[in-house]
């Protein structure tokens, strides 16, 4: 198995190419995704949690992907011998997403372009088979009669191996008709 930074660098990725594809992975979950978006409003990780109907431990989880990435930053305060944990959201990070956001819905549409590509030159891939098939049925019955006509099979021999030929090729021409 190949690490993370093994596949970065076959992939050839830059540092600001695979942070973006850290936060990508980190947005592209949809908790992570709400409790970015709750703690942007100011609500502690307590009502976050209740808010999307998940435990604080989970919240919790969601908000160290949020730190490692870098989208948040952690504000520890002790007062009066209480110590308090707040989470910041840095400015620029709510316009960051949304052209993360953007990107991946432009990456969607075409990406589902070159997927329509590759599944027509499949198709034609799929077709020129037919064809070679076809082709080889042609050279098959030529191949027989030679051998009639020589008296190397017989005429019930070559009828039978005809009429195979035939329902293989009716076959071949059903497959082609699906295209």
């Amino acid at each position: 198995m190949i690490s993370e930074k093994g596949r970065n660098k076959i992939m050839g990725l830059r540092d600001d190419e695979k942070r973006a594809l850290g936060i990508m992975s980190v947005i592209s979950s949809e908790p992570c995704f709400r409790t970015l978006k709750g703690l942007m409003e100011g609500l502690p990780p307590s009502e976050i949690a209740e808010r999307q109907g998940i435990t604080r431990q989970a919240v919790q989880k969601h908000i160290k992907r949020l730190l490692n990435v870098g989208l948040i930053k952690k504000k520890v305060e002790i007062s009066d011998g209480k110590i308090t944990t707040s989470y910041i959201v840095p400015k620029g990070v709510g316009k960051l997403i949304t052209e993360l956001i953007s990107l991946c819905s432009e990456f969607t549409r075409s990406s589902g372009g070159i997927y329509r590509e590759v599944k027509e030159t499949e198709k034609s891939g799929e077709i020129l088979k037919i064809e070679e098939k076809i082709k080889r049925i042609s050279r098959e019955r030529n191949r027989l009669k030679e051998q009639l006509a020589r008296g190397i099979i017989t005429e019930e021999e070559y009828k039978e191996e005809m009429g195979f030929l035939d329902s293989l090729e009716d076959k071949i021409k059903k497959q082609l008709e699906k295209f």
